[in-house]
């Protein structure tokens, strides 16, 4: 590459930084809206997506006019497209999986009625797409992929610390994140710069797991105490939040690492790996009876082994608002099979499933379900699988699942080999599945923050193992070993 080429790169390198650092923090009070701190995030990721995007243009263009004049490593242009051309225009596997899949979400978009409006409703996913074909063809992604982990990593001490803060001096945060009481669900006063606790714990179910692996890492022996101080940090604040699906994504993400770390016959000493299991043990039962009794370091009076509780109880708000959706949705996959009821439009599509469903209810149900929701219309599935699945039916549902097996696939391979990078494909895996899980009780591929952390991770460590060579895992092992 010619100067300007390494300059644009690095430009748009800034920007991956910015998507897992700037997303999480970003907020406007002013921005307005029924709910400011997404609205904020989602202006700041499209902004952002368009500046990686015209830096992209201009690299490719860069490229071209330096090797027409001689000025760039490489053969001349004549007419067709470099190696390096094709990386940068998503020409890799998943790209053009990524380009099949925005196909068929313009399908679905445009076979329904008012496609404009529904195309703004869904303007962060097409942000996330673009995103996610700009990552596979970044330059250098296993380099561009460790420094993307540990920002990812710094940024989630810091909404962490935000967080307890919130629970502790609440009336004080309130002058730097004035959302009390109208950001979405503020149980125990904790969402951080998040908006709420829900989101706000599947957020930091992923930077504990993140945190995990990177006290794993080659040569991380002087860093694990602050590892594990920012563990204990994000799990007191984890539980506070009360998000039980994040709770099940954070042990989802323990265990792959553990896994990962068995399959490349990488071992802690026992001693190590049994304290370290109990301090965590000891400190999560701690914080989670502290917080599930009355007591003065519970002034809130939170009752997190309630939450637990209503899991058992099928009379819940919770568990009937799950059962209607999945009914209403394979309703509206058996009605719309092939183009799914359109991209967007999932929040009125529900709500006519459920009028067709109360005009044939014959026990009551459906009505009692309503008459909870109090007029309020669920926006998302609370499963990102099933919600593309309804919205753009069996095609749409089917390349998601493609391009995710295939992600996590190249991640894998690349996580088990003897380069020196491995580490961070590795982590990434584990990221990916932490975030994965939690979208099988929630929806964090359609919030800015998560979504865009995931989408950036995903598409840099598929793009990271597609580059990676095969090399024997014994080198890496033993690297490994020779650094405890």
């Amino acid at each position: 590459m010619n100067r300007l080429q390494n300059l644009l790169a690095r430009g748009e390198h800034l920007g991956f930084l910015l998507a897992v650092v700037g997303t999480p923090l970003a907020h406007l009070p002013t921005i307005g809206g029924p709910d400011p701190l997404i609205e904020a995030k989602t202006l700041f990721v499209a902004w952002l997506v368009g500046v990686v995007a015209l830096l992209r243009v201009l690299r490719i263009l860069a490229g071209a006019g330096g090797r027409a004049t001689g000025d760039s490593a490489g053969p001349p242009r004549q007419g067709g497209l470099t190696a390096a051309d094709r990386r940068a225009l998503g020409g890799s596997a998943l790209g053009l999986l990524a380009l099949a899949w925005g196909a068929i979400w313009t399908i679905s978009l445009l076979h329904a009625e008012a496609p404009g409006l529904f195309f703004r409703l869904s303007l962060l996913q097409w942000a996330f797409l673009l995103w996610l074909w700009l990552a596979s063809g970044a330059e250098e992604p296993a380099a561009r992929l460790g420094t993307c982990l540990t920002a990812t990593a710094l940024s989630g001490v810091a909404v962490a610390a935000i967080g307890l803060a919130q629970y502790l001096f609440p009336q004080a945060m309130l002058q730097w994140l004035p959302y009390g009481g109208s950001a979405g669900d503020t149980r125990n006063l904790v969402f951080s710069s998040l908006g709420n606790p829900e989101y706000l714990g599947g957020y930091l179910a992923l930077m504990l797991a993140l945190m995990f692996c990177l006290s794993l890492r080659p040569g991380a022996r002087a860093w694990r105490p602050l590892l594990w101080a920012a563990m204990a940090l994000e799990i007191v604040v984890l539980l506070l939040t009360g998000a039980r699906g994040a709770w099940l994504g954070a042990l989802a993400g323990a265990g792959a690492a553990w896994l990962l770390e068995r399959a490349g016959k990488r071992r802690f000493p026992r001693w190590k790996t049994a304290a370290s299991l109990a301090a965590a043990g000891i400190l999560t039962v701690g914080v989670f009876v502290a917080f599930s009794t009355a007591n003065p370091l519970n002034p809130y009076r939170v009752n997190l082994w309630g939450r637990i509780m209503e899991l058992g109880d099928p009379r819940s708000e919770s568990i009937r608002h799950r059962v209607a959706i999945a009914a209403a949705s394979a309703r509206l996959i058996a009605e719309h099979p092939w183009l799914g009821v359109g991209l967007g439009r999932f929040a009125s599509a529900f709500y006519g499933a459920l009028e067709q469903m109360l005009a044939e209810d014959k026990t009551g149900s459906v009505a009692s379900y309503l008459e909870t929701l109090g007029g309020r219309t669920p926006e998302h599935a609370h499963n990102d699988a099933l919600e593309i699945w309804v919205e753009t039916g069996f095609p749409g549902f089917l390349l998601f699942c493609a391009i995710v097996a295939w992600g996590l696939t190249l991640m894998r391979r690349a996580g088990l080999t003897g380069d020196p990078r491995a580490w961070a494909a590795r982590t990434a895996l584990v990221c990916c599945i932490v975030i994965l899980v939690e979208s099988l009780f929630s929806f964090p591929l359609r919030l800015p923050t998560r979504g865009m952390v995931f989408w950036t991770i995903f598409g840099l460590g598929a793009a990271a193992g597609a580059e990676m060579p095969r090399a024997a895992r014994s080198a890496d092992s033993a690297a490994w070993e020779s650094s405890q």
